[in-house]
């Protein structure tokens, strides 16, 4: 809004006051994320399944040890012990959406009736219960269930690494669904109407669950040749390197459609 900055970077969609105050910023999805959840190998081999009620109850501290997990849910888990619980410390759109995902068990119904709800909001920084391991980063969470054999987290699909990633259940489409690039394209609707639409728990087949959008934010009142050139190269040639850095490309979706209109509509204010 003050024209200091070309071009802004936001794995959050922008909250609507920012929206209102500065309405020459034009929000552009620019590639796409997924988020997992992650366990040791240990808690149960290479094979491990969550629904939206199962990770509120995990991360809520509602169940802490393996042994109630199994009975609660009525599934069968190796592991017996303590439930380690790695979480982020710092700040993170990571967290703000798997929160914002955990905020939708109430779309489940579990068939044993094992039913809860997450209490904890969504901002990108939250009070976890006592309990819980805060790390730093993305790294901290992967490299802390890796080393853990009772560990269990969350990370961005670029940190999934040789963990065990667990399958999510999707309300939408009914389906248990591994993150995948794949999976979260799938999730992109072919008529993306605002840059802000959910694509979170997803209707379309084969849809991960916990997807987002990633944005870049411009100033279309105050924007350079050279921005344009720029941020219309990341839509359309620099799709190529998007998932070289585990991030999600969007190129054929209708989120790349719904960017490159608008850089079309742009003219060079300087």
């Amino acid at each position: 809004g003050e024209q200091l900055i070309d071009i802004g970077a936001s794995s959050s969609y922008p909250k609507q006051d920012y929206i209102d105050t500065n309405p020459d910023i034009e929000i552009l999805p620019v590639s796409a994320d997924g988020l997992g959840v992650v366990v040791n190998e240990a808690v149960n081999g290479t094979t491990f399944k969550l629904d939206c009620d199962m990770a509120v109850a995990v991360f809520q501290r509602n169940v802490t040890t393996w042994t109630e997990f199994s009975s609660v849910f009525g599934v069968t888990v190796q592991q017996t012990g303590s439930i380690n619980v790695f979480v982020r410390s710092d700040a993170s759109g990571t967290t703000a959406t798997f929160a914002k995902w955990l905020e939708t068990a109430d779309m489940n119904s579990n068939a044993n009736g094992a039913d809860f709800e997450w209490t904890l909001g969504h901002e990108e920084a939250l009070s976890f219960p006592a309990g819980v391991n805060a790390v730093d980063g993305n790294p901290g969470v992967a490299s802390g269930v890796e080393g853990n054999e009772l560990a269990i987290g969350y990370v961005g699909l670029a940190f999934l690494g040789d963990l065990v990633a667990a399958d999510l259940y999707n309300p939408g489409n009914g389906e248990w669904v591994t993150p995948s690039i794949a999976n979260v394209v799938k999730a992109i609707p072919s008529n993306l109407t605002a840059p802000g639409q959910n694509i979170m728990n997803s209707y379309l087949e084969g849809s991960y669950p916990i997807a987002r959008l990633l944005f870049d934010l411009i100033n279309r009142n105050h924007v350079s040749g050279t921005t344009i050139m720029f941020v219309t190269w990341c839509l359309v040639q620099g799709q190529n390197y998007v998932s070289t850095v585990g991030y999600v490309p969007i190129n054929g979706t209708a989120a790349q459609d719904y960017s490159l209109t608008i850089m079309s509509s742009l003219y060079p204010s300087e």
